[in-house]
């Protein structure tokens, strides 16, 4: 799976929609994430703790209800961002072995030009 697939999972948006809200409806979340009704009904299941009005048959996608994310939703969250945080970390310090090499690199060069010269 691609890094951009990961960044824009529907679970990944959906969580941090309901971090920044956490009292909404389903056709809110659905219209601000861009996912399907079906998609939603089948993630706040793995998602949030659900009351038995959220979880249950008698569930509407129209009414706001308070919306609390599930302990294993919140801790997987935050490892999603701490491996986004590390992905970021690992390419400025590729960025700066590079530069680093490349230095190095040009005054080895300048030394040998300049033994060379003063010979």
């Amino acid at each position: 799976m691609k890094l951009e697939n990961v960044r824009n999972h529907e679970y990944i948006k959906l969580i941090e929609y309901a971090l920044s809200n956490n009292e909404f409806s389903a056709e809110e979340a659905c219209a601000a994430i861009g996912i399907t009704d079906e998609q939603f009904r089948f993630a706040r299941h793995s998602i949030f703790d659900l009351s038995a009005a959220q979880g249950g048959a008698e569930f509407k996608s129209k009414y706001k209800y308070k919306w609390h994310l599930s302990t294993q939703a919140y801790f997987n969250y935050l490892q999603y961002l701490e491996f986004m945080h590390a992905v970021k970390s690992a390419k400025n310090a590729n960025r700066i072995a590079i530069i680093a090499i490349t230095i190095s690199g040009l005054l080895a060069i300048i030394s040998i030009i300049s033994t060379l010269t003063c010979s």
